[in-house]
């Protein structure tokens, strides 16, 4: 063989190398991801519409619960009533009170510690509540380690304003909505 030829044919072994590397690495931090995922969190349909017009029926969510802690206004993947996987938003922490005004359509809330209750200011929400939506007494007060929790569309979701409901107790918190990915045309990331 022409010694001309060499130079060629290792600069083509090296870049064939190189994308075989480059793919395995592609592959190793895929698998890597997709057992993060299985082990704390999942993908997730949305199924109701509880969640309207933030989140419609039939749109896909990425969620995690790798090193979460549940905070005011995150959206949850949550285990409920019967076993069922609800998806709502936390308004209330432990120790929070609400109190629901229908008249006003307004929620109101006392942070755990403060001493006076306050508007929620809720870009999110469809319509403000209009009528009484739960049989819960108001005020309510949120139990140690649990979550109050309601759907965007107020007067469409059943949620922590009912008692059968009830508010969410952290252990059956399955993670926090991280990027809703389909359709690729509402991508967003919810942090």
């Amino acid at each position: 063989m022409d010694d001309h030829f060499k130079p060629a044919l290792s600069r083509k072994t090296k870049a064939i190398h190189e994308t075989v590397v480059l793919l395995l690495d592609a592959v190793r931090y895929i698998t890597i991801i997709l057992l993060i995922f299985a082990f704390t969190g999942g993908v997730y349909t949305v199924e109701q519409t509880s969640m309207t017009d933030t989140l419609l029926p039939d749109e896909r969510l990425l969620v995690s619960d790798l090193f979460y802690t549940p905070a005011r206004n995150d959206i949850i993947v949550f285990k409920g009533v019967q076993d069922k996987t609800y998806i709502k938003r936390i308004i209330g922490l432990p120790g929070d009170e609400l109190q629901f005004n229908e008249a006003e359509g307004i929620v109101y809330l006392k942070k755990n510690g403060e001493t006076d209750f306050s508007p929620l200011h809720e870009s999110f929400i469809k319509d403000p509540l209009m009528e009484k939506w739960g049989d819960i007494p108001s005020p309510v007060t949120v139990p140690d380690g649990h979550y109050f929790v309601m759907g965007d569309n107020r007067n469409g979701s059943t949620d922590s304003r009912t008692g059968s409901f009830g508010t969410v107790d952290r252990r059956c918190i399955l993670g926090h909505v991280l990027l809703r990915f389909a359709p690729i045309a509402k991508l967003t990331f919810f942090g």
